[in-house]
């Protein structure tokens, strides 16, 4: 710059905006990034309150199993299963499980990734995005040991002998960032006594 002359010179001006240039491409690449983790954030979030939510909906449920003014229910565990439970309860003290919101029952549908709630035989689905492993149920006699049948299927008699059930909601959410191929996954365990177990 020249003693007599106001303002800046052409290089000055070319300098100033190139370090302007440069802060505005780093703002956009830290806004990215920000955005990016606030996304990955939000559906991490979103798989653990899923299996939350469907883990506490089927432990309310199996808590209730066998409930009733008569003892005949035992501990209304009607199926068991690796992957699906069916129990029942005496709600409005007939003294049977037969009306329509009496029994319940939750499965693995592996095929569409969904865990289905079944009550009164309709089938609908209650959480997506399961995976392989997205409902595991495991069944404990009284002395604690696991009850098990072919095909992971309890019959009649491992059935009335169930006294706790531990149940285990996988959730593996497709990654909000297509470069990462890693799903998001989230895991909820829980572990239920039955009310009228032997």
């Amino acid at each position: 710059m020249n003693r007599g002359e106001h303002g800046a010179s052409l290089v000055e001006v070319l300098v100033s905006l190139s370090f302007l240039g440069l802060l505005a491409t780093d703002m956009h690449q830290f806004g990215r990034a920000m955005l990016r983790g606030v996304r990955v954030l939000e559906s991490t979030c979103e798989a653990e309150e899923a299996a939350r939510i469907g883990s506490g909906m089927i432990v309310h449920d199996l808590r209730s199993a066998g409930y009733g003014a008569s003892a005949s229910l035992g501990n209304g565990l009607r199926f068991a299963a690796t992957d699906a439970v069916e129990v029942g309860a005496d709600l409005n003290a007939d003294g049977d499980t037969d009306d329509a919101q009496e029994v319940v029952g939750y499965r693995l549908d592996g095929d569409r990734h969904l865990l289905m709630r079944v009550m009164a035989g309709v089938a609908q689905p209650m959480l997506t995005d399961l995976g392989s492993e997205g409902l595991l149920l495991a069944y404990y006699a009284a002395d604690g040991s696991t009850l098990s049948g072919p095909g992971g299927v309890l019959d009649d008699d491992s059935r009335r002998r169930v006294r706790r059930i531990d149940i285990i909601i996988a959730i593996e959410a497709a990654h909000p960032d297509p470069a990462y191929p890693t799903p998001i996954r989230a895991r909820q365990t829980a572990s239920v006594c039955l009310r009228n177990g032997p």
